[in-house]
């Protein structure tokens, strides 16, 4: 059995007060696209909110506020409206209008992803996809590309998927038909 970790929100400070009455404001300035870096956030909540928070606390800050849901934090960005995270991005992203309409390889350049999605800045949101893990960006001859690999369709490249093709790397295989209770006695008692 897991345990799971229990995280609290922490005190309750003024700063967290303060911050929370100028998140409205922060989000109907940045309503286009309200994604920052973390050192954009903490040069606007120094000048806005309190001129002596100090990085750890405006890292406090943020753990406070990622578990409360006023914000989302991943890798360097903070999103400041998670509704537009889940329903403008994402939610517009993986609706079914989008889908039936996304290339059949799931691969995009800057100005296609632009132009298939032009509500906000589309590198910006292409950064913040890759750092949810939605997209990969890859180098195909010099040129930039985002390949979503949910809307990748085509047929897979023979001997993709064959562990004696030469482009494959070879990989740890380990038999667990030895261990009790292991992925072969599992499925002979399926079987029975």
């Amino acid at each position: 059995m897991a345990l799971l970790e229990l995280q609290t929100v922490g005190s309750w400070t003024g700063l967290l007060e303060s911050t929370l009455t100028w998140l409205a404001p922060l989000q109907k300035d940045y309503e286009q696209f309200p994604v920052l870096s973390r050192s954009t956030f903490s040069e606007l909540l120094r000048s806005q909110v309190n001129v002596l928070a100090s990085d750890h606390h405006i890292h406090e800050l943020l753990q406070q506020l990622h578990l409360m849901g006023e914000v989302f934090c991943v890798q360097d960005l903070v999103v400041v409206s998670v509704s537009w995270l889940g329903a403008q991005l994402l939610g517009e992203l993986f609706s079914v209008d989008f889908f039936l309409h996304a290339r059949v390889t799931g691969v995009y350049t800057t100005e296609d992803f632009q132009a298939s999605f032009n509500q906000c800045d589309a590198l910006g949101a292409l950064d913040l996809l890759e750092a949810l893990d939605v997209c990969v960006q890859c180098d195909i001859d010099g040129e930039i590309e985002y390949e979503f690999p949910v809307y990748n369709h085509t047929e897979t490249l023979e001997g993709l998927w064959d562990p004696e093709d030469p482009r494959n790397v070879p990989s740890l295989q380990v038999d667990l038909s030895s261990y009790p209770g292991g992925v072969a006695e599992s499925n002979s008692r399926q079987l029975q």
